[in-house]
């Protein structure tokens, strides 16, 4: 006989938890939601307040990383599944320290087998070593493309890839926006960068411009549709990269 889970969902994407709660309300009845929140600074007062029996958490969050929150409790009384886009080589580091995940986009049929398997067995905190094991195996793979050395004028600029908003073509030069308001000009053309960038969340959405799906703050679905970014800018997208970018967004 299934047991009744409880659960608590914490994820800075709205979209992201509306998801994960149909997905929840259609295939895993025995799970109730207690709670969600977009706001990863306020999970954990909620959290001690409603004490789930599971917490579905993201990993990378504004402000609070999913592994910042964990490590703020003296002791974990819940089941962790964490919710990731994260590409399937770092996720062996996840399986490595034998948590449980599911990966973005949702997919109901793999949440159902999570939740069963959980049903089936007691709840065992996740301890600090796992923590370390799965942090080890992510930053060793991210450290080796984490950066990028761009030709700026006469000198060499090192650039942390997630630090770049978005790149914007002029003739057959390219226009770089970082997230500290500076801009670097290169002599490349915008494939040549979008060729450099092309295993990194960067999508060309306009033949003029090359957008990170980490900076995007929301899409407004009119004709091919508008990006706003991080820094305010307003991308126009063109109908043919409207699939593409739903796609993006859905799966970052």
């Amino acid at each position: 006989m299934l047991k009744e889970l409880s659960c608590v969902i914490v994820d800075d994407e709205i979209h992201c938890t509306e998801t994960l709660k149909y997905e929840l309300e259609k295939h895993c009845p025995q799970v109730q939601v207690l709670a969600s929140t977009n706001n990863p600074n306020e999970a954990k007062q909620l959290i001690q307040n409603l004490r789930p029996s599971i917490v579905f958490l993201d990993i990378e969050m504004p402000g609070l990383s999913g592994f910042e929150l964990l490590s703020s409790f003296d002791e974990t009384q819940f089941s962790v599944v964490f919710v990731t886009a994260y590409d399937q080589y770092a996720l062996q580091a996840f399986k490595f320290a034998a948590v449980d995940y599911i990966l973005k986009p949702v997919d109901g049929i793999k949440l159902a087998q999570t939740v069963t398997k959980l049903n089936k067995q007691s709840y065992p905190a996740l301890n600090d070593s796992q923590l370390k094991l799965i942090l080890n195996g992510l930053y060793q793979k991210e450290e080796k493309h984490s950066k990028i050395a761009l030709n700026n004028g006469n000198k060499i600029e090192i650039v942390t890839i997630k630090d770049i908003i978005r790149c914007e073509a002029d003739s057959n030069y390219c226009k770089i926006f970082l997230n500290d308001d500076r801009d670097l000009y290169l002599s490349k053309t915008l494939k040549d960068v979008e060729q450099m960038l092309s295993d990194h969340h960067f999508l060309r959405v306009h033949n003029k411009h090359l957008v990170n799906a980490l900076h995007v703050q929301n899409y407004l679905k009119v004709d091919g549709g508008i990006l706003t970014m991080s820094d305010g800018c307003e991308i126009q997208v063109t109908r043919y990269s409207k699939k593409e970018v739903i796609n993006m967004l859905l799966t970052n």
